[in-house]
């Protein structure tokens, strides 16, 4: 995204990338902004790698409700999700997949991790909440 990252209390920056026959790149920003509320910004696009097709792509504007932001917040407070390695990779995966990071930013901590093809549970729900 060509965008200057918005300000806030939080923020959350997850990006994936992968191919196949296809290949599939996104982007979503997540900022919870001074008053508690978190918004959600992104954009992915599909491109065909087999034919001249049209790339497809999509973008993502939303407020997550209040109960979604707690369940966020809490994903967000749990250690376990600070505790899985820097990098993950599923060495089951041999041709395809995807490669993706994920950057928390909070007014106590920055961290970074990565996967291919493997996330933990932790990462997994963070990454479901800010793509809905």
């Amino acid at each position: 995204m060509k965008v200057p990252l918005p300000e806030g209390g939080s923020r959350i920056l997850f990006w994936s990338s992968g191919a196949y026959h296809s290949m599939v790149s996104s982007r979503v920003v997540a900022v919870r902004d001074w008053q508690g509320k978190w918004h959600t910004s992104g954009f992915s696009e599909a491109t065909s790698m087999l034919a001249d097709i049209e790339p497809s792509r999509m973008t993502l504007e939303r407020s997550l409700s209040s109960e979604e932001g707690r369940a966020l917040d809490q994903l967000l407070a749990d250690p376990c999700l600070y505790a899985s390695p820097t990098f993950q990779r599923n060495p089951n995966i041999v041709a395809g997949g995807a490669e993706q990071t994920m950057e928390i930013e909070t007014p106590g901590r920055r961290w970074i991790s990565s996967w291919f093809g493997r996330r933990t549970p932790q990462q997994a729900g963070v990454i479901n909440q800010i793509t809905r």
